[in-house]
Formats: C-alpha cells, sequence, structure tokens
C-alpha cells in the first residue's frame, strides 16, 4: 500500500465518519484562499465571498454544537462565535455604516 493511497483511504474515511466537519474545513479553506486573492486585487467581490463561507461555515459549527453538544472543552464553537462577530463587523464596514 503506497503512502497516497493511505492518505487517500484516510480521508475517505475522515469524509464518512464526520461529513459536516470535512464541509466546514472545505469552506474555510475556501475562505482562506479567497481572502488571498482578495489581498492581491482588492476586488470586493473576492471579499464578499469569503466572508460569506466563513459566516456559513461558523453557522454550521453553532448548529452541530447546538444538535449534539460535546462535554469536552467548547473552543469550536467559542472560534465561530468570535468568527461571525469579525465577520459582522466585516460586513458592516465594507458597506459603510461603521
Amino acid at each position: 500500500m503506497g503512502r497516497w493511497q493511505f492518505w487517500g483511504d484516510t480521508l475517505i474515511n475522515y469524509i464518512h465518519h464526520n461529513p459536516p466537519l470535512f464541509l466546514e474545513l472545505v469552506m474555510l479553506s475556501a475562505a482562506i484562499v479567497l481572502l488571498g486573492f482578495w489581498g492581491v486585487t482588492l476586488d470586493w467581490p473576492y471579499l464578499v465571498l469569503s466572508l460569506s463561507y466563513a459566516v456559513g461555515s461558523s453557522c454550521s459549527c453553532l448548529v452541530r454544537g447546538a444538535i449534539a453538544p460535546s462535554p469536552t472543552f467548547r473552543l469550536p464553537q467559542l472560534t465561530a462565535i468570535l468568527l461571525l462577530a469579525v465577520s459582522f463587523f466585516s460586513f458592516a464596514d465594507l458597506l459603510g455604516y461603521l
């Protein structure tokens, strides 16, 4: 079994056992990439799309935590709330409300 097959099997197993977390990871990765594009081009659609992915991922994390609460420390939920607050302030600043 090659190294790439091992990583592929691990990724598929991870996706099957925890799909919401994988979706949140994909959304946050897309947000980071789009934020990088915005840093280079300064076109506001990249910033808006990046912030919408971040908000969607944060909301998904909060809903997942509300539906199936974990007895462990709630760092992902705290991070999601912080990310939502930063995103809303960024949207308000982008629209000129602050």
